[in-house]
């Protein structure tokens, strides 16, 4: 059995020699349409799991929740924060029950240059459920009698 998934979330800033929590921010409010679900792999697929979100942050954190899609819907999606710019992708909320479009956030300072040459990219994070469990399968088991 597949359960929910919390997925945590902070609003960083570079020190100068890493990245850091902002724990100053207490106002920056992401919803749960403002992220889009695609790249799903394995038995997952769309709408097996809805986004659930904590907003607004809180010491610069909240928790992401991901439902559970149930025992049999095994796999990952990738998450984006539409954080700036055209919409892309879709999401899928907990109250809705479809999918719909992912609305964009217009918090484009809160983007990061993850790769490329410029600050304008979106955070990404993958999801994955189910893939690494197996009942069968051990690490390491010892029997004591």
């Amino acid at each position: 059995m597949n359960l929910s998934l919390p997925v945590p979330v902070q609003a960083q800033y570079w020190n100068g020699s890493n990245f850091v929590t902002n724990t100053y921010d207490n106002c920056t409010a992401i919803a749960a349409d403002n992220v889009a679900m695609g790249n799903y792999q394995l038995n997952l697929t769309p709408c097996e799991t809805a986004v659930s979100l904590s907003s607004p942050l809180l010491n610069g954190s909240t928790i992401l929740n991901l439902g559970s899609p149930g025992a049999t819907h095994n796999g990952s999606v990738d998450l984006t924060v539409n954080l700036a710019g055209a919409s892309t992708g879709k999401t899928c909320l907990v109250s809705g029950g479809g999918q719909s479009a992912a609305v964009v956030a217009g918090m484009s300072w809160l983007q990061g240059k993850w790769s490329g040459s410029s600050y304008t990219v979106d955070p990404v994070a993958r999801a994955t459920f189910g893939v690494y469990r197996n009942a069968n399968q051990f690490i390491f088991m010892q029997e004591k009698y």
